[in-house]
């Protein structure tokens, strides 16, 4: 069976379009994590479920250890308040990994429109590989569908930045035939399917990570497990991108930053990421134009990132 999961924070209509394509696919059961949302999202999406008479539990905080054993297809969980990615994901994940017949848990951007064969596509890349601790999707433009947004991420150690690969390419134009999956060094995850046993041996998201850079340090500890990741091209998402600070640039940048060189902390050596770090404030430099509220957001990330305890 397939444990889908969806963050919520806010995310109102986004979030059911999200939900509609994939609460009925067979073999799986679906959890969504409301990161309290301070609008009327939530009561959207439970007038949604109910409208359409589709049966759903909905769940406390305090109540989350009741998923080991939940027979819902649908279960709705409120969380006290905004965990981030990481932290709100394990929330529903720990009282997950306790139930035998779990094989595969999707994790799915609010924000993402799944196409109908996208889980089934990433289940069997993840059947046929079984050092394979996760599978990708195409992440395709959602206004542009014939746009690829991502396919597999390309990381720069030395600038502490990652490249999303064949980004803006024309899905027409590409020749998959010829495309270096070495470049690849982890899968977007905007929709990741991951291997249940492999979080049993290399453990949770790490919660340190409030936003960005969590799926590459779960895919990085999960290498030195010997666990690979993979890109499935025949599984497609058509994903918005970057909701959650759309609205506020400033606080892209602080996340961004502050993960990127608490990544950087956590897996390189002191020298390496001292240069990272600074080739990050160049780069950003150059991103932002040097606008002051981008600047100063990004430089207040970057220092809370040197204060993370390792």
């Amino acid at each position: 069976m397939t444990q889908i999961i969806i963050l919520n924070w806010n995310g109102g209509s986004a979030t059911w379009r999200c939900i509609e394509a994939v609460c009925a696919l067979p073999n799986t059961q679906l959890t969504l994590v409301d990161n309290a949302s301070t609008d009327e999202s939530l009561t959207l999406i439970e007038t949604s479920f109910t409208e359409r008479n589709i049966p759903f539990l909905s769940l406390e905080e305090s109540e989350v250890d009741r998923l080991r054993e939940s027979e819902a297809n649908i279960v709705i969980v409120r969380a006290k308040a905004n965990l981030g990615f990481a932290k709100g994901i394990n929330l529903v994940l720990r009282p997950l990994l306790f139930r035998k017949d779990l094989d595969f848990v999707w994790l799915l951007n609010n924000d993402a429109i799944a196409a109908p064969d996208a889980l089934e596509k990433l289940e069997a890349a993840l059947q046929a590989m079984p050092k394979a601790g996760f599978a990708g999707s195409m992440i395709m433009d959602a206004q542009n569908r014939a746009e690829i947004q991502c396919f597999g991420v390309q990381y720069f150690p030395w600038l502490s930045v990652a490249k999303m690969l064949h980004k803006g390419e024309m899905i027409s134009v590409v020749n998959f035939n010829e495309i270096d999956n070495d470049q690849v060094d982890f899968q977007h995850g905007a929709s990741l399917l991951v291997r249940v046993q492999m979080i049993r041996l290399v453990g949770l998201l790490d919660e340190r990570f409030f936003l960005y850079s969590e799926e590459h340090d779960w895919q990085t500890r999960a290498a030195k497990a010997s666990y690979s990741n993979i890109r499935v091209g025949e599984s497609k998402v058509f994903h918005e991108g970057s909701m959650s600070t759309a609205r506020d640039k400033h606080l892209f940048y602080f996340y961004y930053c502050r993960s990127s060189v608490f990544y950087s902390r956590k897996h390189h050596h002191g020298f390496q990421s001292i240069i990272a770090t600074l080739m990050l404030a160049s780069i950003t430099a150059i991103r932002t134009r040097l606008h002051p509220k981008s600047m100063v957001w990004a430089m207040k990330g970057i220092a809370q990132a040197w204060r993370i305890i390792l």
